[in-house]
């Protein structure tokens, strides 16, 4: 089974406001990329059924201050969004190709160095973004390009007649 072109898109965010911005930049980002409107969740419990679940997701922004259930107070912390990290990272049916963390707590992540070289390691393409920071859209539009081209890389079976390829 293959990856569908139409990228798929989880986005782990707790803050009314920051998900209205993020649909606002996938909106515009759609008429530009084929894309399936992205699928949003709240709190670590909801991450992690869909983490867990067998749908595919090409793109994964998470933040890490969560709350553990909906509607719940997030702790001060990152705990919560290091573990779904983990989770996500050891996804076996359908690996998730390219992961944004996107916080405005990577300040509290120890040591930061070694949460970068997890994104570098287990990743096609990961990277950590400061939430609220002028290049937030330019973040997901890379994020896009770079899920594209791994759904590029694989092995293509053509018709070849009698000689082989």
């Amino acid at each position: 089974m293959s990856y569908p072109r139409k990228l798929h898109i989880l986005i782990v965010e707790d803050d009314s406001d920051t998900i209205d911005a993020y649909r606002q930049y996938f909106t515009a980002l759609k008429k530009k990329y084929p894309l399936v409107d992205p699928f949003i969740v709240r709190s670590f419990s909801d991450a992690k059924q869909r983490i867990d679940g067998p749908e595919i997701f090409h793109i994964v922004i998470l933040d890490l201050n969560l709350p553990m259930q909906t509607r719940g107070h997030a702790d001060e912390g990152v705990a919560p969004g290091e573990q779904l990290l983990e989770l996500i990272a050891k996804r076996d049916n359908h690996p998730v190709p390219v992961l944004l963390v996107v916080s405005g707590k990577l300040n509290l992540t120890q040591p930061i160095g070694s949460l970068s070289q997890r994104l570098e390691s287990d990743f096609w393409y990961g990277r950590m973004v400061n939430k609220g920071g002028l290049t937030e859209y330019q973040e997901f539009e890379s994020a896009i390009v770079h899920a594209q081209r791994y759904l590029d890389v694989g092995i293509h079976i053509r018709e070849s007649g009698k000689d082989w390829f």
